[in-house]
């Protein structure tokens, strides 16, 4: 999974992403510059960790994701100047979007980051409808000499034509109704307004979350999931000891380190899900989509797994923990299941997947 982080000149995104990944890449005048700041974030579960504890394996592998943070806005201040095209086609290649917005003040220039996410989508949706524009023009043109492609490339060009009336009244295509082949389809485009997003407010130091819900209610009501995070702060206790920035959170009253915050609401916008295997060799989290099969854990997993499949023997986190986390005594309270092909893997199953290649 890849996560891109986008925003507004002066919207403290490159602090945002050093709170979430630890990094300490610069702040300030990342808005001029041509580069793209990368990271990976290891996702901490302590389902897993309880699992490393009992079984001691020589390796533990959590699950993951990259985190890329983008300039694809340049300006002075928080205004746009310029939208990067090399960056664009850039950001057309993550799984998801972190809209950072402004809710701290500048000199002279109160926070509006409703206006702010506003301003940045609507940068999107034009940049998204070029894309359409040139694309449907290439159709009408081969659309005039007869050839194989032809009834697919009609289908193609009047599902543009409805993407290119949503975009022009200023409607994500996130919003318009399509059919799983149309999105299939679409999806070679990788439009900026047709990605995941999820909207993280900036704020002041002293602000607390639930002042941020009062004092900027239009954001919240129009994207109930908006993360608000204190980020300056969050970056350097990203920066500190585990138990140092234990301490200093609960002085803070912080519950969650950022990467913790932005994790749990990634996971939910992507709905996605973790399952388990264990050994004496790895312990490890696999991350998946809700509602996969067993078949797809195993080939998430390795290929051979899902070539030869059998079966897979699943046990639940929490019946696991009930059963002292020990298989064998799981096994023997009628705990384990063998499941086939089409079982739908549930976040915090214990799988061992039966094969033969």
């Amino acid at each position: 999974m890849i996560v891109g982080i986008v925003g507004l000149p002066s919207s403290g995104k490159t602090t945002v992403f050093n709170a979430i990944t630890g990094s300490d890449a610069p702040v300030g005048s990342f808005s001029s510059a041509d580069t793209t700041h990368t990271a990976t974030v290891w996702v901490r579960d302590e389902r897993l960790e309880a699992l490393r504890d009992h079984y001691r394996p020589r390796k533990l592998t959590p699950a993951s994701f990259q985190v890329r943070d983008f300039c694809i806005i340049s300006g002075e201040g928080e205004k746009i100047k310029d939208l990067n095209p090399r960056m664009l086609a850039a950001v057309r290649e993550v799984d998801a979007l972190l809209k950072v917005v402004r809710g701290f003040d500048l000199p002279g220039s109160p926070p509006d980051p409703a206006a702010e996410l506003e301003e940045m989508d609507t940068e999107f949706l034009f940049a998204d409808l070029g894309i359409i524009e040139r694309r449907m023009e290439r159709l009408e043109k081969s659309s005039r000499k007869p050839h194989p492609n032809a009834a697919t490339e009609k289908k193609e060009l009047e599902l543009l034509s409805r993407c290119r009336e949503q975009l022009l009244a200023e409607r994500p295509l996130a919003e318009l109704e399509m059919k799983d082949e149309e999105r299939k389809m679409l999806s070679a485009y990788s439009f900026l307004s047709l990605k995941p997003s999820l909207v993280v407010l900036n704020l002041d130091d002293e602000v607390s979350d639930e002042e941020a819900r009062r004092r900027f209610a239009p954001l919240f009501a129009a994207h109930p999931d908006t993360v608000p995070l204190r980020a300056r702060i969050q970056m350097e206790l990203a920066r500190l000891s585990e138990d140092e920035r234990a301490a200093f959170m609960e002085e803070l009253g912080i519950e969650d380190p950022a990467a913790d915050k932005i994790v749990k609401a990634a996971f939910r916008l992507l709905g996605l899900i973790s399952f388990f295997t264990i050994g004496k060799d790895e312990v490890r989290a696999w991350t998946l989509k809700k509602g996969s099969d067993a078949l797809t854990a195993a080939g998430r997993i390795h290929t051979d797994l899902a070539r030869g499949f059998i079966r897979a023997e699943v046990i639940h986190f929490d019946e696991l923990a009930s059963a002292g986390l020990d298989r064998k005594t799981a096994r023997n309270k009628g705990l384990a299941r063998l499941e086939a092909k089409n079982y739908v893997v549930r976040d915090g199953d214990v799988i061992e997947i039966r094969f033969n290649v």
